[in-house]
C-alpha cells in the first residue's frame, strides 16, 4: 500500500488489518507506520507514496520516471514498442507571458513587447546572458511524435536497438546563449529594436532562470 491518508486509531486499523488478512490474495497483514515521515520537501529515492509529498515538482519528476521506466520494463519482458520521447525547451502559441513565472521565450518576447508599448531604452534580463538553451516549436514537437509513431517497427528498432533505451530526445540539435535570444527579440519586435538588452546579474533571478 503506498499510502493511506487519516487512518487513526484502533477501530479503522483492525478494518483494514481484517481487509488485508481475510480478502487479499496473499493475506499479508499491513506494516502502519503512522506519521514516520511527513513527505515535505521529500527528494526522491525515499520510498514515499506520491501522496505522501507536498512537493509538486518532485511528484511530477518522480511521475516521470516512472512513466520511462515502465516503458523499458514492458519493453525487455513483452517486447512492446513503448517510446518515450523527451523534448528539448518548448515554445509557441498558448505559452505563458506571466513575467515573474514565464519560460526563457515567451518572457523575453513579454518584456520586449512592453519595451515597445512604453518605448522603454532598456529590457532588464536576469541572470548573464552565458546560459546556453536548445529551443523547439511546439509544432515541430507534434511532427516529431507523429513521425516517431509512423515509424515501422523495424525501422524504429534499427534505429534504438536497444530495448533498454529509456527515451528519445526530441530538438533541434542546436543551442544558443540567452544573449543571441535576447539580440534577435530585438532585432524582431517592431519600435523595440532600440531597446537595448541589460543584464541584472546580482538581482533574483526571477523568471528567466528555467527554460
Amino acid at each position: 500500500v503506498g499510502s493511506m491518508l487519516n487512518v487513526r486509531g484502533v477501530d479503522e486499523i483492525t478494518a483494514l488489518q481484517k481487509i488485508a488478512v481475510e480478502e487479499t490474495r496473499l493475506g499479508i497483514p499491513l506494516i502502519i507506520g503512522n506519521d514516520v515521515i511527513h513527505g515535505y520537501k521529500t527528494i526522491s529515492p525515499i520510498p514515499l507514496a506520491e501522496a505522501a509529498s507536498w512537493d509538486l515538482k518532485e511528484i511530477e519528476n518522480s511521475a516521470k520516471i516512472a512513466a520511462i521506466e515502465m516503458g523499458r520494463a514492458l519493453n525487455k519482458q513483452y517486447s512492446h514498442q513503448v517510446v518515450n520521447l523527451m523534448p528539448t525547451n518548448l515554445y509557441g502559441p498558448g505559452d505563458n507571458y506571466h513575467p515573474l513565472n514565464s519560460h526563457v521565450i515567451p518572457g523575453l518576447i513579454y518584456r520586449f513587447h512592453e519595451a515597445k508599448i512604453k518605448n522603454l531604452p532598456n529590457v532588464i534580463i536576469w541572470g548573464t546572458g552565458k546560459p546556453r538553451r536548445e529551443f523547439l516549436h511546439v509544432d515541430d514537437m507534434a511532427a516529431g511524435c507523429k513521425h516517431v509513431m509512423n515509424l515501422p517497427h523495424n525501422e524504429l528498432a534499427a534505429a534504438v536497438p536497444n530495448p533498454m533505451c529509456s527515451h528519445i530526445n526530441l530538438g533541434t540539435g542546436q543551442d544558443v546563449t540567452i544573449t543571441e535570444l535576447a539580440q534577435t527579440m530585438a532585432s524582431v519586435v517592431p519600435a523595440a529594436r532600440n531597446a537595448t538588452p541589460r543584464w541584472a546579474t546580482t538581482a533574483i533571478v526571477i523568471g528567466h532562470r528555467h527554460c
